[in-house]
C-alpha cells in the first residue's frame, strides 16, 4: 500500500486535480475551512472514494491512526497542530512500515 501525503495549498478556484493510485480507497482531508472540506468531500465521493474529514491537526492525527487512510490531503495552516507538524508525525508513525510516503506541493 502506498500513502500519498498531499500538501493542499488554497487557491481561488476550488478545482483540485489529483493523481491518485487506482487502488486507493480512503482519503483523509484536513482543512480548517468547512467549505473546502465540503467541496473536496463532494468531488472525491462522486469518484467513489471514502472520504474522512478533519478540521485540525489533532483530529487529523487521531483519524490517521484510527482509519489508516491511503492518502492525506493536508492544509498547512491548521489550528492546534499545524500541517507541517502533522506531516512529520505521520511520517514518523509509518517510517518503520513498508508504506511509501510521497509529499507533493
Amino acid at each position: 500500500m502506498r500513502l500519498y501525503v498531499l500538501v493542499f495549498v488554497k487557491v481561488e478556484s476550488f478545482q483540485v486535480y489529483l493523481a491518485l493510485d487506482i487502488y486507493t480507497e480512503k482519503i483523509l482531508v484536513v482543512d480548517d475551512e468547512l467549505s473546502i472540506r465540503q467541496i473536496l468531500e463532494t468531488r472525491l465521493s462522486i469518484r467513489g472514494y471514502n472520504v474522512i474529514l478533519a478540521s485540525n491537526g489533532e483530529e487529523a492525527l487521531y483519524l490517521f491512526r484510527k482509519e489508516s487512510p491511503n492518502i492525506v490531503i493536508l492544509d498547512l495552516m491548521l489550528p492546534k497542530i499545524d500541517g507541517y507538524e502533522v506531516c512529520v508525525k505521520i511520517r514518523k508513525r509509518i517510517s518503520s512500515s513498508n508504506n511509501n510516503v510521497n509529499r507533493f506541493g
